[in-house]
């Protein structure tokens, strides 16, 4: 048997540099290394898990920050003011800002079928409630204020946001996630 292992390393010893041999010779180099290895897959198993929970919003539409991100569920009410995740129609992605991106929206949920959805002197009002200002601008399409029963409005009180008030209702089968902030990234 020790006749085998002698074989082996010494057939080993052929094979591998002489600086490599010497650190897996070295007993607590070889441990570092070990350990090094075991932090590097753990960073990453973390990463793994941050980047398919949690999303960084850069885009002044709603609040800059982090959101923890959940699928939704078959059955689960997506309620007003709630922010969901959904990708922007296919026809009005060469109108947004990302441009040629598979980047989802992330906006609030402002209005169902059945509410009061009113257009007028340019601006966009929901059940009363004022949600902003529609850019008139001949390359944005204009949304004529009805909403099927398959879908929701998503609106931003923030000013020259491309939602809704552009694009009309989102089907609810095209909304992914929700968005829940959880670390506000506040502009010095």
């Amino acid at each position: 048997m020790g006749n085998i292992r002698n074989a082996l390393r010494t057939d080993m010893e052929k094979k591998l540099p002489g600086k490599l041999l010497k650190i897996l010779k070295n007993k607590k180099l070889y441990k570092s290394l070990l350990i090094m290895e075991i932090i590097l897959i753990l960073i990453y198993l973390i990463l793994m898990y941050l980047a398919n929970n949690y999303v960084i919003n850069m885009t002044p539409s709603v609040k800059l920050g982090v959101y923890k991100i959940h699928k939704i569920k078959e059955n689960e009410e997506i309620r007003r003011g709630e922010l969901i995740i959904y990708e922007i129609p296919e026809q009005m992605q060469k109108l947004s800002t990302l441009k040629g991106t598979k980047i989802p929206s992330m906006k609030p949920v402002a209005a169902f079928y059945g509410d009061t959805i009113e257009i007028k002197n340019s601006r966009i009002y929901i059940n009363g409630e004022d949600y902003g200002k529609i850019v008139e601008n001949s390359k944005l399409p204009k949304f004529n204020g009805e909403l099927k029963e398959d879908e929701v409005l998503t609106l931003s009180k923030v000013e020259n946001t491309f939602d809704g008030r552009y694009y009309g209702g989102i089907k609810k089968e095209k909304i992914k996630w929700k968005a829940e902030l959880v670390y506000e990234i506040r502009k010095q």
